[in-house]
């Protein structure tokens, strides 16, 4: 199922995130997040979704069995997940939520009162003094978002979607991944994760895993899992595997490489049964521009 909305600016899109950061951003809000929720988060780190609204199985609101839901946060400030103790105390909410999508009076959360192993998603209305449980679990949540054609305004997220960007100058590019410092190598990595340019990875990100330490590496690593996994019908082959060989060498990064070659395996074997439609994914091989 294809998810996230590609769009040319997305407000609620952070950049790209690794298992690190991940991990350091649930120590902050002292909570694990749900498996499925973490995986979206480091195939793109919130923003806009495929979808506009949310369906309402246990109780109406305002007489509709639906709701606006178009966004889900990802893990960063303003906005972003991390925002949630500043909404709880601004607000008065309930404490143990993270906050998944929100406009001031209405919230939708991650619920750990009652369970903090498995969290509810619940709907808070701060205005209307509404505070229920929207779906027993992240998973169930995230089945019940679609489409609604009839009583919202008009979405076609295949109509919606412009992900084409001007890339950063090359030269520009291949300096900050040359200068050996941690933040300009970051954002050499994010700037190729949008315009990936296959001589690029080989020639100059897969030469500095040699060279830098693990905190690198890990950026590295989660830039590139995405980088593969994201652009989807943007890909080489036998890039992707020399890509594998080099992160299997480093033991801090070699669960990128399994990632990878899970993924390249589900797509592999989703092209030979052709079982895509409009909501699968399609690989077909890159052509470096």
């Amino acid at each position: 199922m294809k998810f996230w909305l590609k769009a040319r600016e997305d407000y609620y899109r952070k950049p790209p995130l690794t298992e690190a950061e991940l991990e350091e951003a649930e120590k902050e809000l002292g909570h694990k997040l749900p498996e499925t929720y973490r995986k979206l988060l480091l195939e793109q780190n919130g923003g806009s979704i495929r979808f506009n609204a949310l369906r309402l199985r246990k109780r109406p609101i305002e007489g509709n069995f639906f709701v606006e839901f178009g966004f889900l946060q990802g893990v960063g400030e303003m906005p972003g997940i991390l925002d949630t103790a500043f909404v709880t105390k601004e607000w008065n909410l309930p404490k143990e939520l993270v906050i998944l999508n929100g406009d001031g009076h209405t919230w939708f959360a991650l619920d750990y009162r009652n369970n903090r192993v498995e969290p509810a998603v619940s709907y808070i209305d701060t205005d209307g003094d509404l505070d229920f449980v929207l779906a027993d679990n992240f998973d169930e949540f995230i089945k019940d978002l679609y489409i609604e054609e009839e009583g919202l305004y008009r979405f076609n997220p295949d109509e919606d979607e412009d992900y084409k960007l001007d890339a950063m100058p090359e030269d520009e590019l291949i300096s900050l991944l040359q200068s050996g410092q941690f933040t300009k190598i970051k954002k050499a990595l994010d700037n190729l994760f949008y315009y990936p340019k296959n001589s690029i990875t080989e020639n100059y990100v897969l030469n500095i895993l040699n060279e830098t330490d693990e905190k690198v590496q890990d950026k590295i690593g989660s830039s590139l899992f995405q980088y593969i996994s994201f652009q989807r019908i943007k890909y080489d082959l036998p890039i992707v595997n020399k890509i594998i060989d080099e992160l299997n060498k480093h033991p801090k990064v070699a669960h990128y490489a399994t990632l990878i070659t899970e993924f390249i395996k589900e797509m592999e074997e989703a092209k030979e049964e052709q079982i895509f439609d409009d909501d699968d994914y399609e690989v077909v091989p890159y052509e470096d521009e």
